[in-house]
C-alpha cells in the first residue's frame, strides 16, 4: 500500500489528494469538483479523507477523470463513484476496460493514445532530440 500523505494546494482551486506516490488532483468550483485518478482500491479513504481534511464534501465531486486505465491510477474509481455519485470520464478504450472490470489490452487493435506500445520510446527521443536542440542553441554567445 502507497504511504499517506497530506493533502496540498498546487495552484489557485487544485488540490493534492493522492498517496505519496500516486497522484489524484481535485479541482474545486462552485458548480461541483472534479477529481482527477482514483488511485487504488486501498487508497480510497486517504482520498476521501484528503478531501474532508481540505474542507470540502466528496459528495460534490461531479466528476471523475481518468488519465489512463492503469489500475494504480483507475483502481479506486468504482468506489469513489459510488460515494460521490460522480460521473466518469475517460478515453474510449479505456472506458471499455473500466466497464469490464480489467485493464485494457496493449494488443487491443486500436489507435488509442493510452496503449500505444511505442508512444513512450517516442516521446523520450522527442525529448532528447528538444532538449539538445535548446541546448545548442542556448550555449551560441
Amino acid at each position: 500500500m502507497e504511504r499517506a500523505a497530506e493533502p496540498f494546494k498546487v495552484f489557485g482551486n487544485t488540490y493534492w489528494v493522492g498517496t505519496h506516490g500516486l497522484g489524484s488532483l481535485l479541482i474545486t468550483s462552485d458548480a461541483g469538483h472534479v477529481l482527477i485518478d482514483g488511485a487504488l482500491p486501498e487508497s480510497v479513504p486517504q482520498i476521501t479523507g484528503s478531501i474532508r481534511t481540505l474542507g470540502f464534501k466528496v459528495e460534490d465531486v461531479k466528476l471523475i477523470v481518468n488519465s489512463h486505465v492503469h489500475f494504480d491510477h483507475a483502481g479506486g474509481i468504482s468506489e469513489l463513484q459510488r460515494l460521490s455519485g460522480a460521473r466518469v470520464a475517460a478515453s474510449a478504450s479505456t472506458a471499455t476496460a473500466l466497464m469490464a472490470g480489467k485493464l485494457a489490452a496493449r494488443d487491443a487493435g486500436t489507435a488509442d493514445a493510452f496503449i500505444d506500445p511505442g508512444a513512450c520510446k517516442r516521446y523520450v527521443a522527442a525529448g532528447r532530440q528538444n532538449l539538445a536542440a535548446r541546448v545548442a542553441k542556448e550555449a551560441k554567445p
